[in-house]
């Protein structure tokens, strides 16, 4: 494998000179750029962040290209790779000083599981003086209950795709750190899901079931369809939740009745999608109310949910102590702290 540094002149016609290291000037760069960083305006963000995951896809296409190849992979290649690594790692470096510029971005990047991308991807995205309420963050982040169906493919879509796309990735994260202690929002997301489990269990989301059936086209022979169509008992669901049979790439496949014997559930895939939803909806609204407070300074209306509905009593979040003032707000307002 060459080292990068060893490419800068490389040519076919002279493959063995490695001329002047290439990343230096880079490496004596990385000090300006990062002071750069911090005269970002929001759009050279929302550029960058863009430019990150698209250098991340390419570098793992080109990973996966390698690692496909029987023998030793083109030098090209790899060198290809580990420069896109290196512009990765750089523009994280960036994006991170610059979200550490602002109260907010600081929050964010106190909550394990989101880091630089996320965290400077959500202060490029989000206008604050455009989302009085956290109603209108969800409806732009596409999370808002039942905007999927009032979005006619081939139209404009109501809702940021790329914002959509971060708050995925936010799930995503929770999902992969929810085994560690420190990941409050993980935890959180763990709690849900057993929630929606008991439900799913009681047969209680036979009406999302149905409506999922009529709306999208799942596979007959799938096992999507299976779930959706009550060809599972809910004994057998929760015996396969406790994990009492395992196999070696995990849970075995639950053995499938005729359709209606069972209990209409959705899911696993379903449901583990539903408490990702839920945890990036809360996560959102406690970012919602850290950037709200910094730019008004005072607090936002609480949610609807709450204080319309009266649903779920409110759940505090870790963090408070990076925005000056927004504790003591919080318990003035009767907003008390955990």
């Amino acid at each position: 494998m060459i080292e990068t540094e060893d490419v800068r002149t490389f040519t076919p016609d002279d493959p063995d000179d490695p001329g002047e290291p290439p990343f230096e000037l880079f490496e004596r760069l990385k000090k300006d750029i990062r002071e750069a960083a911090l005269t970002l305006t929001v759009e050279e963000a929302r550029y960058l962040v863009d430019a990150y995951y698209q250098r991340q896809e390419a570098r793992k296409r080109g990973e996966n290209q390698c690692r496909a190849q029987d023998r030793e992979p083109n030098r090209v290649l790899t060198w290809l790779a580990d420069n896109d690594r290196r512009v990765e790692t750089a523009i994280k470096g960036i994006l991170g000083a610059h979200a550490e510029r602002f109260p907010v971005g600081r929050w964010a990047l106190a909550q394990y599981g989101i880091g630089p991308i996320i965290s400077a991807g959500l202060l490029a995205h989000i206008n604050i003086e455009k989302a009085p309420h956290v109603g209108h963050l969800w409806s732009f982040a596409g999370l808002a209950a039942g905007q999927d169906k009032k979005w006619t493919k081939g139209t404009k879509r109501p809702w940021n795709a790329r914002l959509k796309v971060i708050m995925w990735k936010c799930g995503q994260s929770w999902l992969k750190f929810s085994g560690r202690p420190q990941c409050y929002y993980g935890h959180l997301y763990l709690e849900r899901k057993t929630l929606l489990w008991e439900q799913n269990l009681a047969g209680k989301f036979q009406d999302a079931a149905g409506e999922k059936l009529e709306r999208f086209k799942i596979g007959e022979t799938t096992d999507a369809r299976k779930w959706y169509t009550g060809c599972v008992t809910a004994d057998a669901a929760h015996a396969w939740l406790e994990g009492g049979r395992e196999s070696e790439n995990g849970r075995t496949k639950i053995a499938f009745r005729a359709p209606g014997s069972g209990t209409i559930m959705l899911p696993p895939a379903h449901i583990d999608a539903r408490a990702r939803r839920w945890v990036v909806k809360l996560f959102l609204s406690h970012w919602h109310e850290v950037a709200f407070f910094v730019h008004f300074k005072k607090l936002p209306a609480d949610p609807y949910v709450l204080s319309i509905l009266g649903h779920a009593d409110r759940i505090e979040y870790p963090g408070v102590d990076e925005v000056e003032g927004l504790g003591e707000a919080i318990v003035a307002a009767g907003r008390i702290l955990m």
